[in-house]
């Protein structure tokens, strides 16, 4: 088996890797992808299968959507990545900091999805079926796009993914990617739509109507996330500002809080061996109140962190990134490091040797 960390006296070009397109696989599954890969690196390499949640169709109706979830704020707004691309930062930090190789997906437009596609929402079951074709595909991709250099070390396929998309990788993990994976990396997961849109939203209403910031209500039972096997590895991060509050203010007054399950209940239901939770409190008021439209900016600034190069590295000084990277480490690439201690900003805290 090759070195799967990066050598630093390779980066002739100051880059510490390189980005391939490597498009569909198949069509409608996905309809884009890319391909980072590590530079200094032979042989087999661990892989990451990336991918996002909610998106514009367009860079236009991006930053039109990222217009809306930052109230208007323009330089955020020019700033924050709400494409398919939003998964390059975090991907990006792990292919450099951790020598694996990443490939992020792009899910299809409304006009191109399967019944039931509605503003560039998917459900897991769906991401599911398309992150078990993209492991086909990056399998194949590896070696074509390293002129046969590197290959894909079967045993270490992991999955990561943002919000909708966090809540794809672990229905992902018991379902179709069961069997094919060894981790799962979850960020601020939404599995409110399950086998179609909005099939929990009820639940997502219930939540966002008990006390912000409390987590009270965000217990969702899924039978998918009991069949994840035990040897897999799990890492899910989120934050208290995101407990109970609003992500859209439809209906009044409280709106929907999308991540339900919480960090809690998503980690009382998986029957893993090894499972780290990370539950931090940036940006969470002290006296622990809000008014709707204050709850639904904080859930934003909080939810939209991995979307740039600058929020990715400033967003709780780094210690999220860290922590996500010090995971992948351990319990993708196999590296015999000490977890990192608890931050002074986590309110959930759970790691695994």
């Amino acid at each position: 088996m090759g070195n799967t960390m990066c050598n630093p006296a390779a980066y002739q070009d100051g880059q510490p890797c390189v980005e391939k397109t490597t498009g569909s696989w198949p069509k409608p599954l996905y309809k884009d992808s890319k391909l980072i890969l590590p530079k200094g690196v032979r042989g087999e390499i661990p892989v990451l299968i990336a991918v996002h949640g909610t998106t514009g169709e367009s860079w236009l109706k991006g930053k039109l959507l990222s217009m809306v979830l930052t109230g208007g704020d323009l330089e955020k707004t020019m700033e924050m990545d709400c494409g398919w691309t939003q998964m390059d930062y975090v991907s990006n930090a792990i292919v450099e900091e951790c020598g694996a190789a990443v490939m992020v997906i792009a899910l299809p437009d409304d006009d191109e999805a399967p019944e039931g596609g509605i503003a560039n929402t998917w459900w897991c079951s769906y991401y599911s079926k398309a992150l078990a074709a993209a492991i086909e595909h990056v399998c194949e991709a590896v070696p074509a796009e390293s002129s046969g250099t590197l290959s894909v070390d079967k045993s270490k396929i992991g999955l990561l993914g943002h919000s909708a998309g966090g809540g794809g990788v672990l229905f992902a993990a018991g379902a179709d990617c069961r069997d094919l994976i060894s981790c799962v990396v979850a960020l601020d997961p939404g599995m409110f739509c399950c086998f179609k849109v909005y099939d929990y939203a009820e639940k997502a209403f219930e939540y966002a109507n008990e006390e912000y910031f409390s987590g009270k209500g965000g217990d969702l039972q899924l039978d998918v996330l009991k069949n994840i096997k035990p040897s897999t590895k799990v890492f899910v991060h989120s934050s208290q500002a995101q407990y109970n509050t609003p992500i859209v203010l439809s209906p009044p007054p409280r709106g929907m809080s999308s991540i339900v399950p919480n960090g809690p209940s998503i980690m009382s239901q998986i029957p893993c061996e090894k499972k780290e939770l990370f539950i931090d409190n940036v940006g969470v008021p002290a006296d622990m109140k809000a008014t709707p439209e204050e709850a639904n900016k904080i859930f934003m600034t909080s939810h939209m962190w991995p979307f740039s190069a600058n929020s990715v590295k400033s967003y709780g000084d780094g210690v999220p990134l860290a922590a996500i990277t010090s995971f992948v480490r351990r319990h993708l690439v196999g590296l015999a490091e000490e977890p990192m201690p608890r931050p002074s900003i986590a309110v959930e805290w759970q790691v695994a040797s």
